[in-house]
């Protein structure tokens, strides 16, 4: 009987620590100097184009994107790159679905997370937003030079980034809100 307990207490002993949750966090990195002026530029950093470059020409930069219509809105057209590690994924995104028109916003999803105090040090506080009645304190959009930057991340051990950089009306497309405001 005392060699059942033994095992029975070693075995739950065992269990609880696998059980616990993981304390492991996602690595972060702070946004530096060259990052920022890529972004306010209207470029992400990785990416070959850059919002305002027009259909045609992402077309010759970028050959292996797939197209995607937006299935909610057929105006906006997608085109979806290979990004270079296969976690991350980048998107170029057009308002209306004609070849002379301009990219409006492009995205990049990290595999990684980046500091909201970094973010911060270089585009500032985050804008208010607008959706519907309801007012939003952190909507998480930032003016990047003539550009707005939209950027969210999440944490855990698994977190990543999303940032998009595009003009104003694409920007508030793209997150549903109505408005945003200082």
């Amino acid at each position: 009987m005392r060699i059942y307990k033994l095992y029975l207490y070693f075995f739950s002993c065992i269990l609880l620590v696998f059980a616990l949750p993981s304390t492991v966090q996602a690595k972060s990195y702070k946004i530096t100097k060259t990052f920022a002026n890529t972004v306010k530029n209207g470029k992400l950093p990785g990416m070959k184009a850059k919002v305002g470059t027009s259909y045609t020409q992402l077309k010759k930069i970028e050959k292996k994107g797939e197209q995607i219509i937006s299935p909610t809105d057929p105006k906006v057209l997608s085109i979806y790159v290979p990004a270079p590690s296969n976690i991350d994924t980048s998107k170029y995104t057009f308002f209306n679905r004609f070849g002379s028109d301009k990219v409006e916003s492009m995205s990049r999803d990290y595999n990684y997370t980046f500091s909201t105090k970094t973010v911060r040090s270089y585009f500032g506080k985050p804008y208010k937003a607008k959706v519907g009645n309801h007012n939003i304190t952190d909507s998480g959009i930032y003016k990047a030079g003539k550009y707005y930057m939209y950027f969210s991340t999440r944490g855990g051990p698994y977190g990543n980034t999303y940032i998009e950089v595009g003009t104003k009306k694409m920007i508030l497309h793209q997150t549903g809100y109505t408005k945003f405001y200082r």
